[in-house]
């Protein structure tokens, strides 16, 4: 889902840190998260102008629901979490 809005909340701090998948196969990475338990969002962009984040030839997927990831994900001091996969249903 290229394109799509991925958020990270942190369950101690309340911290809400966001990024976006920037691949086709909806591939992402949250840089600056703190160590620790988080939830994981992701959501279609809502802006009426998607144009302002990103160039108008791109295939934009903005057809599908917001979603939790089932299991929380805890960062570890080193940083680096993999494998965390979250599927989304087609509106």
């Amino acid at each position: 889902m290229l394109g799509a809005h991925v958020v990270a909340f942190d369950t101690r701090t309340q911290k809400l840190v966001g990024g976006f998948s920037l691949s086709d196969d909806g591939s992402f990475v949250i840089a600056g998260l703190d160590p620790g338990p988080h939830v994981l969002r992701v959501e279609p962009l809502d802006d009426g102008d998607i144009e302002s984040f990103f160039d108008v030839t791109l295939n934009i997927d903005v057809d599908f629901r917001a979603q939790f990831y089932d299991k929380i994900v805890v960062v570890p001091k080193a940083g680096g979490t993999s494998g965390v996969e979250i599927k989304v249903v087609a509106k």
